[in-house]
Order: structure tokens, then sequence, then C-alpha cells
């Protein structure tokens, strides 16, 4: 599948609240092509020794589970419709208010199309600094 250089998607970290607009051109072509096989349902993360990804892809939505060694460290999903926005959204927002409701304002929805919703899970603080 070809990308257009210049398509762009909003990236909202929910367990920080951070957001900023990505590119496609942030993305090497090499690792577009290194990641294709495990597209769509997921694997072995090329080059990550113990890093795997679940992938459940729906109309105009996918959400994906980052692990390491079978420990989930990141939830994400992404959604390039209004359909698909209306299935993820309550999926990523039950999980962060399960982990950070109570430590943080409310997550918010983003407004536009494409976005990417990332939450930082708890098993992340226990992966190594280094050797990942």
């Amino acid at each position: 599948m070809q990308y257009q250089q210049n398509a762009t998607i909003l990236h909202y970290t929910l367990s920080t609240a951070d957001t900023r607009i990505s590119t496609r051109k942030e993305v090497g072509d090499d690792i577009i092509a290194l990641l294709q096989p495990i597209m769509p349902n997921g694997g072995q993360i090329p080059r990550t020794p113990g890093f795997t990804v679940d992938i459940a892809q729906s109309r105009g939505c996918a959400m994906f589970t980052i692990k390491r060694d079978m420990m989930q460290v990141i939830e994400c999903g992404v959604a390039w419709t209004k359909e698909g926005d209306a299935e993820v959204w309550p999926h990523l927002e039950d999980l962060y208010l399960r982990f950070y409701g109570n430590k943080r304002e409310v997550a918010r929805k983003p407004a536009t199309y494409p976005w990417l919703g990332v939450i930082i899970l708890p098993g992340m603080k226990f992966l190594p600094l280094t050797g990942c």
C-alpha cells in the first residue's frame, strides 16, 4: 500500500496528554517494508527481541497491543473514519480510566481524523533501560 509522504496523523498519548502531528515522511520506507510482514495480524516485531504486537482491525479503525515477553506495555488505537472513531475510542477511554482516570484529567477524544491514541501501560516501568 502506498502512502502520501505529506499525509498526517494526530498522535495523542492519553497517559501523558501529549499531542503532536506526525507525518508519513517521518517513517522511512525501509521501516514500512520491515513491518509489512506482521500486518494485518501482528507477530514478532522485527529487530526487537522479545517484543510482539497483537493487531485487531475493523472498518475505519484498528487496535494494537505491544508486549514485551508477553507483558502488555503499550495499547494503541487508530481511527481514520467517524465509524472507526465510534468503535475504537470507547475501548481506549475505558483502558485509560482504569489506569489513569483518578490521577489525570479526563482523556479527550480527538476531533479530527485520522488519529492515533496511545496509552503507556504500567508494565512499561518494568522494562530494562538498556538492551531492548
